[in-house]
């Protein structure tokens, strides 16, 4: 049931066992790095909801996933020494934690186990943490439960759940009742693990999952050390720009002082939007496009660019292809010389917007329903939402994923893998309904997630995940590896059809 989650919560292990690994933080301890409370997917089957999770977890496609990615954790170099034990966090009840330093933090694991799996674990432990090199490991019995640590002195955090076991017979009061699993974590802390952008300001994140009728709900908080420069204003929906049939819609608002701040939008001096509207349709593959405000469009994009042109080649200098042409009688910029996609920009239907995306193609020009822009206006405290049908919208990022590592100078990624069979096969996928995110905000420094799915993730993350199981390093993360390699020197800017530089084609290593 919840097995296709399981492999991201030990990616989050098998970080915090490596050096320059990760974090998450709690209210009961400062330096907590990352904890995760799970179920196990013993307990989690005769629950009754979550309907659609335990439907997608009995495909036999998400078997053979499931059982890929165990062989995978138990052959690679970090997590080997965990193979024998595998099974058991997957399938019991749960505490896993990290405290202190991110680069050697302290680990606590506490399984709920039956007597022959706890007589495993109390025979086997001290051997099997040895691995990690590190002064202690512990491993002892409270109740029905199994506690084991690893770290140096003085092991607080394994102390503390120990006591809790042997005071209340639980490890922790979960802070969602009747949650499937609780996870917390410090981004901050975690980010230069993670391979996050280091330049944002990342949040203590508390999420929890659990079944409602057929669905999962996910519920999340956000916390901040400072308050958040967020502006947020009365909902401006383009609503003569976004057509149907749509198979996704997101919009976003606050961001107008961390667009003002970034280089490019200074250095082309832009107007900084403070909502943008991003939606797919099902016309055609490629058809997400965004809309954002940007007054007098018209007139300004003709002088783009002559500033743009040198932004690209400075940003993007591997690209061999391409020039930037002003369609005067549409007054659309267009970047032509791209295999199947051409990025484009020009004025929207509604006055005082500028819509963008990679293919410019009409279709039906029928509206969305109204009771989908219903759900934005007149909440004043909505930062962000989004709704989509998840299976024709993986359809769609597999096609835009695979643009992107093409633009990119990527080399493409496995084609015939347990989780790329999973991603292609119709009797998971179908499975695969409306999933709805909305995120608000509840305080100065805090905002508020809610989520409800069909697994717990959308299409975009499920592809993210998907594509961790399959990197050469996993479980660790695995950058990917570029083919087209840095080009020369560009030469001086040119004028309006200036072509962008050609790339030396190479591996970069």
């Amino acid at each position: 049931m919840m097995r296709v989650v399981f492999p991201l919560l030990l990616g989050a292990l098998v970080v915090g066992c490596t050096r320059g690994s990760g974090p998450a933080t709690d209210a009961d301890a400062a330096d907590l790095l990352v904890r995760w409370q799970f179920a196990g997917t013993t307990q989690l089957a005769g629950d009754t909801h979550g309907a659609t999770l335990r439907a997608v977890g009995a495909e036999p496609a998400t078997r053979a996933l499931v059982s890929h990615t165990l062989e995978r954790l138990a052959a690679a170099p970090v997590t080997r020494p965990l193979a024998p034990l595998l099974n058991d966090l997957l399938q019991y009840e749960s505490l896993v934690q990290a405290r202190g330093q991110p680069e050697r933090p302290e680990w606590t694991l506490a399984l709920r186990l039956p007597p022959e799996r706890a007589a495993v674990w109390l025979s086997t432990w001290t051997n099997t943490a040895a691995a990690w090199e590190r002064a202690r490991m512990p491993v002892v019995r409270a109740g029905d439960w199994i506690v084991a640590g690893v770290g140096e002195e003085p092991l607080a955090g394994f102390e503390t759940v120990r006591q809790r076991l042997v005071k209340n017979g639980r490890p922790g009061a979960p802070h969602e009742p009747g949650a499937w699993l609780e996870v917390e974590a410090d981004l901050a802390r975690l980010a230069p693990a993670l391979g996050l952008p280091t330049n944002l300001t990342w949040p203590r994140l508390h999420l929890a999952l659990a079944g409602q009728g057929e669905q999962v709900r996910t519920v999340g908080r956000l916390s901040y050390d400072r308050p958040l420069e967020l502006p947020l204003e009365p909902w401006r929906i383009p609503t003569n720009t976004i057509r149907d049939p749509l198979i996704s819609f997101t919009a976003l608002q606050g961001v107008r002082p961390w667009l003002a701040a970034h280089p490019l939008v200074r250095e082309l001096e832009l107007p900084a939007p403070n909502q943008i509207y991003g939606w797919a349709r099902a016309v055609a593959p490629y058809l997400t496009q965004f809309a954002w405000e940007w007054p007098e469009a018209a007139s300004r994009l003709p002088a783009l660019p002559p500033k743009l042109a040198p932004a690209l080649r400075a940003r993007l200098p591997w690209l061999d292809f391409g020039e930037l042409q002003l369609v005067p009688g549409l007054t659309r910029l267009v970047w032509t010389g791209f295999p199947i996609l051409v990025p484009f920009i020009n004025p929207a239907p509604d006055p005082g917007f500028v819509t963008a995306g990679i293919f410019p193609v009409t279709g039906p020009e029928a509206p969305p329903p109204p009771e989908l822009f219903a759900q934005l206006r007149g909440r004043t405290n909505l930062v962000f939402y989004h709704w989509e049908l998840t299976q024709p919208r993986l359809a769609d990022w597999q096609e835009l994923f695979m643009l992107h590592d093409m633009v990119a100078g990527y080399a493409p990624p496995p084609t015939n893998t347990p989780a790329v069979r999973w991603l292609q096969d119709t009797n998971v996928t179908r499975h695969l309904g409306n999933a709805v995110t909305e995120i608000t905000r509840t305080g100065p420094r805090e905002l508020a997630l809610v989520r409800r799915s069909a697994i717990g993730l959308t299409a975009f993350e499920i592809h993210q995940v998907a594509r961790w199981l399959d990197g050469r390093r996993f479980p660790l993360l695995s950058p990917p590896v570029r083919i087209l390699g840095a080009s020369k020197p560009a030469a001086a800017a040119g004028g309006t059809n200036a072509p962008l530089p050609r790339a030396q084609t190479g591996r970069q290593h």
